[in-house]
């Protein structure tokens, strides 16, 4: 996946941003209005998230290297890091407790997403996925996320332009004892992409879309591709 293994920590050098009069970034006191500041959309994050606002500066355009700022709700900057040879960086969504960031190096333009696990402390990479765009993964709490998982096939439905289509499973990741694991794999028949998380907080509302047959994936009868809700228990908690 794009961007996994080619990620360096930059912590030391966050002090040397900041935000200013609205939302111009500061580098070592100097503003640069043509660096863009992005705001965390707060439907996607947890409202105790130490992360709020973060900014991409291109240290080398041709090369594809960018460092990323990541500021706090006061718009102080509390961690930043270098990405190598990475040319995007599409959006964050960081942990509640602020101390881990799944990082989408994907294409704005294309429909695809790659999503990265960092830890910012240490700019390591744990873990990577790839999903769509209208698909985001949401964090359970500190250690677990869901997100629905998605892979080329040339069983589904073709999309416009492309001689493949894809497959959904829902993805599930635990830093404290199961790491990556698939709680509803996709087969010939059947997909399942991830919607909400129950009011509970313990499982999710999934939709599963499945077909008698593996030619109906690209009948001209719609009826032929069915639709659900269900729900699904997470695993335990570490």
């Amino acid at each position: 996946m794009s961007g996994f293994q080619k990620l360096q920590a930059a912590t030391d050098d966050a002090a040397k941003y900041s935000i200013k009069d609205g939302m111009y970034l500061v580098q070592e006191g100097v503003t640069q209005p043509e660096i863009e500041i992005y705001e965390l959309d707060s439907t996607l994050v947890s409202p105790e998230t130490s992360i709020a606002y973060w900014a991409v500066i291109k240290q080398d355009a041709d090369e594809g290297n960018l460092k990323i700022i990541f500021f706090s709700k006061d718009k102080k900057s509390v961690a930043s890091l270098l990405l190598k040879d990475e040319f995007y960086c599409s959006s964050i969504l960081p942990s509640p407790d602020g101390k881990k960031v799944l990082l989408d190096t994907g294409n704005p333009r294309w429909a695809e997403r790659n999503f990265t696990l960092l830890d910012l402390d240490t700019g390591k990479s744990e873990m990577s996925f790839a999903t769509l765009r209208g698909m985001d993964p949401r964090w359970v709490d500190v250690h677990r996320f869901v997100y629905t998982l998605v892979d080329v096939a040339e069983n589904r439905d073709f999309i416009a332009g492309k001689n493949f289509g894809y497959t959904f499973s829902i993805g599930f990741y635990d830093s404290l004892s199961s790491g990556n694991t698939i709680l509803k794999a996709s087969d010939d028949t059947h997909d399942y992409s991830f919607e909400r998380i129950t009011d509970d907080g313990g499982g999710a509302i999934i939709t599963e879309t499945w077909v008698e047959n593996v030619a109906d994936w690209k009948s001209e009868d719609e009826n032929k591709i069915k639709k659900r809700e269900v729900v699904i228990e997470f695993p335990a908690a570490g």
